[in-house]
């Protein structure tokens, strides 16, 4: 009897040809192709309103400031004045973004042509940072054609930063203001500009309809995840209307309807999220 060894059970075999695999993916073969026709030559611009997003913003850091403030101290000290600064920054912060993520196209660029002077460590409350983090060009998955959405802004808003009309940028009052703001207990977070790739969260549209506030998603519903509404939900305006929540006009690109991600939310969802995010430097 031989007494060479045979293995018990042979190995499972490879499923499918990896160096077949291999070769056709070096040479650009592999996965599902557009046709010229269906090649989305440009990103499709999706306008910010500027007054819509400020708005939303204020109340809450105001909230969030009364929240973090003794009762005795909330009177005495000037919240309103903290509070614009503290959304000044926030809507500089933006612009830098959109001045990043348009940087390689040369006639969008123009209305981006100045920076404004911004502290060296420069930091916005942390969960406007997440969302600003996430706020970049979006390639558009499951649609018979390429679709490449990009957030923009009027050359107006961008002349002044996105700022209130007469409101004026002065990085030593957002200084103080930031201090007052870690102070009293508020994170500050850091964007990454020089990510020009964002989530889906400034796609959603905004319905009412009986007074039920709904997140609806006007392109196909593997695009948007929980996260993405969550962060969405950081601006909502659930006492106002759906115009006083669309913050990008997404009404001009699509008026498809995929389904909804978030469904008559609480009425403090925006400021509840604020306190929910968690900043990991």
């Amino acid at each position: 009897m031989s007494d060479q060894h045979f293995p018990h059970q042979c190995p499972e075999p490879e499923a499918g040809n990896r160096h077949l695999t291999r070769v056709l993916r070096r040479a650009g073969k592999v996965g599902h192709f557009f046709s010229r026709e269906q090649i989305a030559r440009s990103p499709t611009p999706i306008l910010l309103r500027a007054s819509v997003l400020r708005d939303a913003i204020l109340p809450v850091i105001k909230t969030a400031i009364r929240r973090q403030l003794p009762p005795n101290m909330s009177q005495s000290l000037d919240v309103d004045r903290h509070a614009a600064h503290l959304c000044y920054g926030v809507c500089v912060m933006i612009y830098l973004k959109l001045r990043s993520v348009h940087s390689l196209d040369s006639e969008r660029m123009m209305k981006y042509a100045t920076k404004p002077e911004v502290p060296n460590n420069f930091r916005v409350l942390a969960p406007y940072a997440l969302a600003i983090s996430q706020l970049g060009m979006l390639n558009v998955t499951s649609l018979t054609r390429e679709v490449r959405l990009t957030p923009d802004v009027d050359a107006a808003d961008a002349g002044s930063y996105l700022l209130p009309s007469g409101a004026t940028w002065c990085p030593a009052a957002y200084g103080q203001a930031c201090e007052f703001a870690e102070k009293i207990g508020l994170l500050l977070g850091p964007v990454d500009l020089s990510q020009k790739i964002g989530s889906s969260w400034w796609v959603y549209k905004v319905r009412v309809e009986e007074d039920i506030m709904t997140l609806q998603c006007p392109i196909p519903e593997d695009n948007f995840s929980v996260e993405s509404a969550l962060v969405r939900s950081l601006f909502l305006r659930t006492d106002g209307s759906e115009g006083d929540n669309w913050i990008f006009e997404v009404e001009s690109f699509s008026l498809d309807d995929y389904g909804s991600m978030l469904r008559n939310p609480p009425e403090d969802i925006a400021i509840t999220t604020f306190f929910a995010v968690e900043w990991n430097e």
